[in-house]
């Protein structure tokens, strides 16, 4: 089974899988191009000493980054995973979805299904309200990195930004998604399972999972006129998928942005 120990195996699985999504023009290589932007400079982040638990953000980084390696292992196999995960992963071998949508898919089953889990497993019952800071640390990371996600779309998909032109933030054309507000949700969970009685957890997983699937098929097929903007947009958005990939692994974060 595909899981890492460190955070430093959890960049090793994620080349593996990029150089595996580049031979197979896979475009689950997508998420995991930008995810890994994001792992390195939580790494970076413990090494220089930004959180208040370096060891413990590593633990929590590597059990949040396993659930995804799990996820991808069981869809691979025919196995049972999170339904938003099987809508991502089944996206991706997909054509006609913009590269932000492929980006939102992952983004909505790992933050706002898979977060709160790994929360409430590295730090059950009393133990959760000590990682609330470190937690938050990396909402602007977050934030920040997915502004530099939209450049390196514009230079992909020159006519992403005509979602603009028609009147729709082109943030929020393919669905109302808000980083900040989905690891809000995502700390809402961690409080709920890491106080939860473990015989009550499978039920409490259960409705989690069909709220964030709910997400999933709306980012996968929204409709009004974002549907046929995203028409318009993904014909002539670029379908080099080694080249996309290559261009979301090469996002780097700019501790200057703020």
């Amino acid at each position: 089974m595909r899981q890492a120990r460190s955070i430093d195996e959890v960049v090793s699985i994620m080349d593996d899988l990029i150089d595996d999504a580049r031979r197979k023009r896979s475009r689950v290589g997508y998420f995991t191009a930008m995810y890994r932007a994001v792992t390195v400079e939580v790494a970076r982040g413990i090494r220089e000493g930004r959180y208040d638990d370096g060891e413990r953000m590593n633990r929590f980084d590597t059990a949040f980054a396993n659930l995804f390696f799990a996820a991808l292992e069981a869809y691979e196999k025919g196995e049972r995973l999170p339904k938003a995960w099987r809508v991502a992963f089944a996206a991706a071998e997909e054509r006609g979805l913009l590269v932000v949508q492929h980006l939102l898919l992952g983004m909505n089953a790992h933050i706002n299904h898979d977060l709160g889990i790994a929360a409430a497993d590295v730090a059950p019952g009393a133990e959760l309200q000590a990682l609330r800071d470190d937690f938050e640390r990396i909402n602007d990371l977050l934030e920040d990195l997915v502004d530099t996600m939209q450049d390196a779309i514009g230079d992909l998909s020159p006519c992403f930004r005509a979602l603009d032109v028609i009147g729709l933030d082109a943030d929020e054309a393919i669905v109302n998604f808000s980083i900040r507000n989905a690891r809000k949700e995502a700390w809402d969970v961690a409080e709920l399972l890491a106080h939860l009685d473990p015989a009550a957890r499978p039920a409490a997983l259960r409705y989690i999972d069909k709220r964030v699937h709910s997400l999933a098929e709306l980012i996968r097929a929204p409709g009004g006129q974002v549907r046929y903007a995203i028409k318009l947009v993904t014909h002539l958005e670029s379908d080099d998928v080694p080249k996309i990939i290559d261009r979301l692994y090469a996002i780097k974060h700019d501790p200057n942005a703020n």
